[in-house]
């Protein structure tokens, strides 16, 4: 699997990542580590205003998940072209989370004015509803 954000498609399906057998596990480390990591995405939609009261902390976006994998290159794609392996327009409010499995690490992106941008609705004032997840494919 190659992470090059250039290629980067949202599947519906599960990727499953190469498996590391473990006699070539300690010979691998340090080669291609990066490319045995998947992701996650889910798509949201702001469906109203929220009726919790705030109790909590919001956690800051991560800005890379490494050299190739920014939430900058991830911005140019889908502001390109539709990333996504179904029918999908994107409207004004809606939210797209990338995670790293296992990490808790993950970036945001918020549709609004027509365009996509780093950023994520507040769920302390919004109710955020789950349209669509899966996994993310890079092609080689």
């Amino acid at each position: 699997m190659c992470e090059n954000a250039a290629n980067i498609t949202f599947c519906t399906c599960e990727v499953e990542p190469e498996t590391i057998h473990n006699k070539n596990s300690r010979r691998n480390r340090g080669n291609n580590a990066t490319e045995q990591r998947s992701y996650r995405w889910t798509l949201n939609k702001i469906t109203g205003l929220s009726e919790q009261t705030m109790d909590g902390l919001l956690m800051e976006p991560d800005q890379a998940f490494n050299r190739e994998l920014t939430d900058e290159t991830i911005l140019t794609e889908l502001n390109d072209r539709n990333c996504f392996d179904f029918e999908y327009e994107p409207n004004e409010g809606d939210s797209l989370t990338l995670s790293e499995k296992h990490s808790g690490r993950f970036m945001s992106f918020l549709f609004e004015n027509g365009k996509w941008r780093i950023g994520s609705p507040n769920p302390f004032t919004h109710r955020i509803t789950t349209v669509n997840s899966g996994s993310v494919r890079f092609e080689k």
